[in-house]
C-alpha cells in the first residue's frame, strides 16, 4: 500500500539572502522552504517595486541582478509555488558597493583674491554614489588641498603674479574625488 499525502502551499519560505558583488551588480540567493508542502514547481524572484524580474524553474537557487545604480538600496521577496499555490517570503534588503563619484564640479568658480591667491568653490558631486569621505585638490600634479566631506572651497595662495591658471588644470584640479 502507497499512500500519499495531499499537497499544501508552502511554509516557513525565507527571506532572500543579498550580497554586494560591485557597485551595479548583487548575487540574491534563496533555500528551500523548511515546509515545502509537496513539490517546489517554481520560484519567483520579486523586486518591490518592480514585480517578478525571474522565474526559476531548476538548478542553482541563485540570480544575480545586472546594470544597478551603485550604493542604491534594492529590496527582493522569494515566492515559493508547489502546485497548489504560492507563499511569498518576507523582504530582504542588499545595496550595491560604492562608485566614483559623478557629475564633479562640471564649472568651476574661482575668484581672484589678488595677484597671488585664488578662492575655489565647488558643489557636491550630483550622483555620488556613495559617501564623499574627501575632497582634493590637484594643482600641476600636486596634491595642494586635502579636506572633509563638509569642506567646499579652499584658498589656494603662493601662486606666481600675472600666471595664468588654464580652465582644464581647474577642472582637473576638482575631479579628483576620494569616498570610503
Amino acid at each position: 500500500v502507497v499512500a500519499v499525502t495531499a499537497q499544501g502551499v508552502p511554509e516557513d519560505v525565507k527571506p532572500p539572502v543579498v550580497t554586494a558583488v560591485s557597485s551595479s551588480s548583487l548575487h540574491v540567493n534563496w533555500s528551500v522552504p523548511s515546509h515545502p508542502n509537496g513539490v517546489i514547481q517554481k520560484y519567483h524572484l520579486n523586486q518591490t517595486g518592480v514585480g517578478t524580474i525571474f522565474t526559476h524553474t531548476g538548478g542553482p537557487n541563485i540570480y544575480t541582478l545586472k546594470g544597478l545604480e551603485p550604493y542604491t538600496d534594492y529590496s527582493f521577496v522569494v515566492v515559493a509555488c508547489t502546485a497548489l499555490g504560492c507563499t511569498a517570503s518576507e523582504p530582504s534588503t542588499g545595496r550595491t558597493l560604492q562608485a566614483s563619484p559623478s557629475g564633479v564640479w562640471l564649472s568651476p568658480r574661482h575668484l581672484i583674491i589678488n595677484t597671488s591667491a585664488v578662492e575655489l568653490y565647488w558643489d557636491q558631486p550630483a550622483q555620488p554614489n556613495g559617501h564623499i569621505f574627501q575632497y582634493r585638490i590637484i594643482r600641476d600634479g600636486r596634491s595642494v588641498f586635502t579636506g572633509g566631506h563638509r569642506d567646499q572651497n579652499y584658498t589656494d595662495t603662493g601662486l606666481m603674479p600675472k600666471h595664468r591658471l588654464s580652465m582644464d588644470t581647474l577642472k582637473e584640479a576638482h575631479k579628483k574625488f576620494v569616498h570610503m
